[in-house]
C-alpha cells in the first residue's frame, strides 16, 4: 500500500519508517540505500545511522553509492542503470530507501523498477510531487520545499528523526 501524504502526520511518518527499518532488520533483512548528489551522501549518512543496530539484532544495510561500483558500471554499462546493476533478488526480507530530491533521476528510477520486480519493500523521499519515482514506492515521504536545499535539510532532519527512533527500540 502506497501512502498518500496527508493522512499523515509527521510523527506517524517517522514511527512508519522506523518500524518498517527495524523489523526487516530483526529479521535479518538488507536495506539498500541509494541517491545522488548531496542524496547520495544523505543516504551514506543513514545507513551509517543504521549500522550499529545490525550488531545488536541481525540484518544488514548496503549503500549502493560505493564509488568503485558506481563509477565501473556507469563507465561500462551506463550511467542509467549505474545502481540497478547491483541489485538482486534476496531471499531475505528487502527495503530500499531511496532519496531524490527531484523524483526523476534516471539511474534512481531504474533502481526502483528493478527494486519493484526483486520484491523490495521501496520507500523514497522526494522533494514536491515525487515525480517518476513515486509511483513505485510502498511509503513515500515528500518534502513540500521546492528548493533543492530545503528539501534535502527535510530529508536529513526526517532520516534523523527515523535513526533516532530505531535506536530506542533495542
Amino acid at each position: 500500500m502506497t501512502w498518500q501524504r496527508g493522512s499523515m502526520t509527521y510523527e506517524s511518518e517517522i514511527t512508519l519508517w522506523s518500524n518498517m527499518i527495524f523489523e526487516c532488520l530483526k529479521n535479518n533483512g538488507l536495506i539498500v540505500g541509494a541517491g545522488n548528489g548531496g542524496s547520495w551522501s544523505q543516504i551514506d549518512h543513514f545507513l551509517s545511522e543504521l549500522s550499529p543496530f545490525c550488531s545488536s539484532f541481525g540484518g544488514l544495510v548496503v549503500s549502493l553509492s560505493t564509488q568503485c561500483a558506481f563509477s565501473a558500471i556507469a563507465n561500462d554499462i551506463g550511467f542509467d542503470c549505474s545502481y540497478s546493476a547491483q541489485l538482486g533478488k534476496v531471499a531475505c526480507p528487502s527495503i530500499l530507501v531511496a532519496l531524490s530530491t527531484s523524483g526523476n533521476s534516471k539511474n534512481i528510477v531504474e533502481l526502483a523498477r528493478t527494486a519493484k520486480l526483486n520484491d523490495y519493500t521501496i520507500m523514497v523521499a522526494t522533494g514536491t510531487g515525487g515525480g517518476k519515482l513515486k509511483s513505485f514506492a510502498d511509503v513515500w515521504f515528500e518534502s513540500k520545499h521546492h528548493e533543492v536545499a530545503m528539501a534535502q535539510e527535510d530529508h536529513l532532519h526526517f532520516l534523523h528523526k527515523v535513526a533516532d527512533k530505531i535506536r530506542y527500540m533495542r
